[in-house]
C-alpha cells in the first residue's frame, strides 16, 4: 500500500452520513485543516480538549516536515491529563496527518505554496475528501502567518476547494483563522504575514475574494491580555489555550443553542459589504450572580485578539454561553440579551449591524462566557508593525531585482506577484478606512438629530 493509500484508509469516516441523519443533525458540520507547525499546535489542542460533536474527527493536520507534526504530537502527550486525551493523541498521529511538499518550506511563503500546488491533486485533495464533507459544511483553515508552510498553502488550498475540480470539495463556508507572529520576530515574518493575510483575502491573478471570513488573532495581543489579566508570563500553550476557547464559542451557536446565528449568518452582510476580517473578544467564567452582561462586554472589548480600536468596529455577532439551568431566566433570554447588546453597540461600535446567539453548556457552575466577534474594523493600528516591515524587506529586495524576480533564502519570488498582493491588502485597507469612516458619520448625524 502507497503512502497516499495509507493516510486515505487512516482519515476515511467509517460509513458517510445518511439523508435522514443529515436531516436530523441540529448542527452545523465542520472541519478543521491546519496546516504548518503553528497551527497544527492549535488545532491538535482543539481537537484533544474540545469534546465537539459538529467536527467529530474531521481533522487534518498537514506539515511538509515529519518531525514538525512528531514533535506537536510529543509535546500534547507530555502535557496530556487523562488517558482519553492520551487517545486522541495518539489517533491523531495514526489517522489525521497528512504530509506533502519537499521536507519544510522554511520561512517563504512562496515555496509553501508551491509544495501545495505541486501536490494537491495528488497528496492532498483525497485524503481532504476522505473526511465526508458536503455542501454547506464549514471548513476551519488555520495557518500562522509568520512562517512558510502553513502560510504558503493554506490560501492556495482554500482557492483551488473552491474554484477547483472537485466537486464534493466546492460549497463550502470557509473561516480562515489567521495567526500574526509576535511583533518582536524578524521583519522576514512581518513580510510573510503581509503576503498570508493578503492572499486569504483575496486570490489569484483576478483578485477573487478567498475566504469568506478570515478571523485574526495576534500572539502578542493575546500574551498581552492575558499578563494584564492574570499576571503571568505567557507562553505558547497558555496563548493557544485561548485562540481553541475563542474557536469553541464560536462553533456552539450551530450546536447547541436558543436563537441560532450560525456561520452562514456570520458570512453574509460582510461579504456584500466586501469587509469580512473579524477578531475574537473574550471575557469568560463571569460570576452569574455578580457580573452583568454589559460588565462582561466591556471585559470582552478590552480582550480583542488583535491591537485595535473597538469604536471602528462596523459589525458585531455577540454569542453568550451560559450554563442550561440558567437558560431563559433572568438576563440570560433571547429578547433580553437582544435588547442589552443593541444598546452596547450603539455605545461601542461605530456599526449597527449584529446579532446574538443564546448558547447553553453542560456545565454545572454558575458562570457565563462572553464571545464578541468584531468585524470590519480599521486596520491601521492591528498592521502597523507587519506592514512597515513588509515594505522595508520590499525595498531591500527590490535592489537585487533582476529579470522581474527577486530571491529569499533561495526561493525566487516574482516582483509582479509581490507588487500584486501588496496591492491587494492596501486596497482593502483603504476600503476599510472609507466604510469605517461613513459609519461613524452616520453615528455622529444621528447623535446631533436626537439632542436637538
Amino acid at each position: 500500500m502507497s503512502q497516499l493509500e495509507e493516510n486515505l484508509e487512516a482519515v476515511r469516516p467509517s460509513r458517510a452520513e445518511t439523508i435522514e441523519e443529515s436531516a436530523e443533525r441540529q448542527f452545523t458540520r465542520w472541519i478543521i485543516l491546519a496546516s504548518g507547525e503553528g497551527a497544527g499546535k492549535v488545532a491538535s489542542l482543539y481537537f484533544t480538549k474540545m469534546k465537539n460533536e459538529a467536527i467529530d474527527n474531521r481533522i487534518l493536520l498537514m506539515n511538509s516536515n515529519r518531525t514538525d507534526i512528531s514533535n506537536t504530537l510529543l509535546e500534547l502527550e507530555k502535557k496530556a491529563v487523562t488517558e482519553e486525551e492520551k487517545a486522541l493523541i495518539a489517533q491523531i498521529g495514526r489517522r489525521n496527518i497528512l504530509l506533502f511538499g519537499g521536507g519544510g518550506a522554511g520561512n517563504v511563503y512562496k515555496e509553501g505554496e508551491e509544495y501545495a500546488r505541486k501536490d494537491f491533486e495528488t497528496k492532498i485533495r483525497r485524503p481532504i475528501e476522505a473526511l465526508g464533507t458536503a455542501a454547506g459544511d464549514v471548513v476551519l483553515d488555520m495557518a500562522a502567518l509568520g512562517g512558510g508552510t502553513g502560510n504558503g498553502s493554506i490560501p492556495y488550498i482554500i482557492h483551488q476547494m473552491k474554484h477547483g475540480t472537485s466537486v464534493s470539495l466546492q460549497n463550502h463556508i470557509h473561516v480562515a483563522l489567521a495567526i500574526l507572529p509576535y511583533s518582536t520576530e524578524p521583519d522576514q515574518r512581518q513580510f510573510n504575514a503581509v503576503c498570508g493575510l493578503s492572499r486569504l483575502l483575496k486570490f489569484g491573478d483576478n483578485s477573487q475574494q478567498n475566504a469568506d471570513m478570515v478571523l485574526i488573532v495576534d500572539n502578542s495581543k493575546i500574551a498581552e491580555n492575558i499578563e494584564l489579566t492574570e499576571g503571568i508570563d505567557p507562553k505558547f500553550p497558555d496563548i493557544n489555550k485561548k485562540i481553541i476557547k475563542a474557536i469553541d464559542l464560536m462553533i456552539a451557536p450551530g450546536r447547541l443553542s436558543k436563537g441560532v446565528i450560525d456561520i452562514k449568518d456570520y458570512v453574509k452582510f460582510p461579504s456584500l459589504m466586501n469587509l469580512y476580517h473579524f477578531t475574537p473578544c473574550v471575557s469568560v467564567d463571569n460570576d452569574i450572580n455578580f457580573i452583568e452582561i454589559e460588565m462582561a462586554l466591556d471585559e470582552a472589548a478590552k480582550n480583542s485578539f488583535v491591537n485595535m480600536d473597538p469604536k471602528t468596529a462596523v459589525i458585531g455577532y455577540l454569542i453568550v454561553s451560559v450554563p442550561e439551568k440558567h437558560l431563559n431566566k433572568g438576563d440570560f433570554t433571547e429578547d433580553k440579551i437582544n435588547s442589552i447588546f443593541n444598546k452596547w453597540k450603539k455605545e461601542n461600535i461605530c456599526g449597527k449591524m449584529g446579532m446574538v446567539s443564546l448558547a447553553y453548556n453542560k456545565s454545572k457552575k454558575d458562570t457565563f462566557d462572553v464571545l464578541l466577534l468584531l468585524g470590519g474594523f480599521s486596520l491601521k493600528e492591528m498592521l502597523e508593525k507587519p506592514w512597515q516591515d513588509f515594505k522595508s524587506l520590499k525595498k531591500i529586495l527590490m535592489m537585487a531585482e533582476e529579470g522581474g524576480h527577486v530571491e529569499l533564502d533561495n526561493v525566487k519570488l516574482s516582483v509582479e506577484e509581490i507588487v500584486r498582493i501588496e496591492g491587494i491588502l492596501k486596497n482593502y485597507i483603504d476600503h476599510t478606512e472609507k466604510v469605517v469612516k461613513e459609519f461613524c458619520k452616520e453615528e455622529e448625524d444621528e447623535d446631533e438629530v436626537e439632542e436637538e
